[in-house]
């Protein structure tokens, strides 16, 4: 299904097309996804979005997309995480064909290894009219990984931060030239907005973003609320979102007197918001760079985060745009809180003033949309030069069929089944509930396997190898003795935090690594 374009512009700018593997559910890449085609269409050029299923739990972005870009609906399709790839080829080629008019269209792609599978197929028959670009768009692990595979097919690997790029070289290092960083780009008022001097009022600070637990971490923003209660520090807090950990985030700001939730704002809404507060706080244990750090940024709202791996010393330095706060990826929400309230602190002893213009200057200066449109837009003129790079005739176009460089290692059932052998017969739980558990379920079947676990709350409730799925703090409650972590991405996180079981009495054990 399309959406014709209400205005045709010239034939003589190159395309781009721009996969979302989670459709217009709100996210910072999402956003990036349709400012980038708002942007191409305002300079002449032809964008298009491609819009995948989207999770009907997430709220859809508010952002408005241009009349002047093509919008490409696969919505009636399966999502693309449950598909075989040929689902696809038949409307991606479709929609290639209609942007580019014969030319060239540059296919923007990320988040999951789905649309770079279908690209790679695609570019086996009609390599001549696709120039694929993969952006790494997080500090997960999954998105380099992803990209390190497809480079074959790749024209230009794109990383948000510096330190993605840096991972994007140490896996491609014969494609130096192909590896590019461009920032995030987000709308710059022209001046910061005149806050009300501090004097005697509370210090306003804002949250706005998903609310979940396994990145986000959002119970610490209470935590953060109660901490400076008890330093006697005034302040009033705004937290602006939705998402899965909403009921938890409500019932932990229950005797919290100085928290307003409201809902998902419109992009004019969330401004206002963001003129009105001092400060941003963002408890993340992982980011790409943070889109609504830099909304912040952009408007003197001054950033107060945990630090990231990724983007975020590009964006905060200490002292001039923000504070970092003292944590580490592994410290649960309570202790963030602590350290969060440590950070503002300090943010108090500063001139809130002459912070909040070093925000927006730096911002205007660095992340603006001007600079990000200019950046793709050359870009995407350079790869349509390029020659076709079709994918490998002998190499599987999937992701997961890849020995060794997919996100389930070849010999993962053979682990599984070693660990089983070893239990004999033990009641198990298996911890996360995506592909990695999905490639054990023939092993599966002749385990124990009393539940899966999975921090992921919307997954609570399902069943997945016939057996439910569950929060880790339930597994013992199933009757399981030991768990198996079923990931390998993420393994040593999960295993940094598996006291969760341990106070269960049950006993973790890892399929790749031994010990801490």
């Amino acid at each position: 299904m399309f959406w014709r374009p209400s205005l045709q512009s010239e034939r003589s700018s190159p395309s781009c097309l721009i996969s979302l593997p989670g459709g217009l559910g709100v996210s910072g890449v999402a956003r990036f996804a349709v400012r980038l085609a708002n942007g191409l269409a305002d300079r002449g050029g032809r964008g298009g979005l491609l819009l995948h299923a989207a999770n009907p739990s997430i709220p859809r972005l508010q952002l408005p997309i241009d009349a002047r870009v093509t919008v490409v609906d696969c919505g009636d399709l399966p999502p693309i995480e449950d598909a075989e790839p040929g689902r696809f080829v038949d409307r991606y080629s479709t929609a290639i064909e209609d942007l580019g008019g014969g030319s060239p269209v540059a296919r923007v792609l990320g988040q999951h290894a789905g649309p770079f599978a279908v690209a790679a197929e695609l570019t086996r028959t009609r390599g001549d009219a696709i120039r694929a670009i993969g952006v790494a768009h997080s500090d997960n692990g999954y998105d380099t990984r992803v990209l390190g595979h497809y480079e074959p097919m790749l024209h230009a690997m794109v990383g948000v931060s510096k330190m993605l790029t840096t991972e994007l070289s140490a896996i491609a290092p014969n494609r130096a030239s192909a590896i590019e960083r461009v920032a995030y780009g987000v709308e710059v008022p022209s001046r910061v907005a005149a806050r009300e001097p501090i004097g005697g009022r509370p210090l306003r600070l804002l949250y706005a973003g998903r609310l979940e637990h396994r990145q986000k971490r959002v119970l610490a923003l209470p935590a953060l609320s109660h901490e400076l209660e008890r330093r006697g520090i005034a302040h009033e807090m705004t937290i602006i979102g939705d998402g899965p950990a909403i009921d938890d985030l409500r019932v932990a700001c229950s005797d919290a007197s100085s928290i307003t939730i409201r809902p998902p704002a419109t992009p004019e809404a969330l401004a206002e918001q963001l003129d009105a507060h001092d400060a941003f706080v963002l408890p993340s244990r992982f980011e790409g760079l943070s889109i609504a750090m830099l909304e912040a940024l952009a408007h003197g709202c001054i950033p107060v985060v945990a630090p990231s791996r990724s983007g975020t010393a590009e964006a905060v330095l200490p002292g001039r745009t923000g504070e970092i706060a003292s944590v580490t990826p592994d410290d649960e929400e309570p202790r963030v809180g602590i350290a969060l309230a440590d950070a503002i602190e300090t943010l108090r002893r500063r001139d809130l003033d002459e912070l909040s213009k070093r925000c927006h200057a730096h911002a205007l200066a660095s992340f603006s949309i001007e600079h990000h449109v200019d950046r793709w837009s050359s870009l995407i003129g350079r790869v349509a030069e390029d020659t076709p790079r079709p994918w490998p005739t002998n190499r599987p176009v999937s992701f997961e069929a890849a020995s060794g460089t997919g996100s389930v290692p070849a010999d993962a059932a053979q682990r599984f089944a070693r660990v089983v052998d070893q239990l004999g017969g033990a009641p198990i739980a298996l911890h996360g509930a995506g592909a990695h558990t999905r490639a054990l379920a023939d092993t599966a079947r002749h385990a124990n396997v009393v539940c899966i676990t999975d921090d992921d709350r919307q997954r609570h409730g399902e069943t997945m190898l016939g057996v439910p799925i569950v929060d880790p703090s339930e597994a013992a409650t199933l009757g399981a003795t030991h768990v198996v972590i079923s990931t390998h991405l993420h393994e040593a996180e999960v295993w940094r935090r598996r006291a969760v079981y341990e106070r269960q009495g049950l006993t973790v054990h890892r399929l790749y690594a031994d010990g801490p």
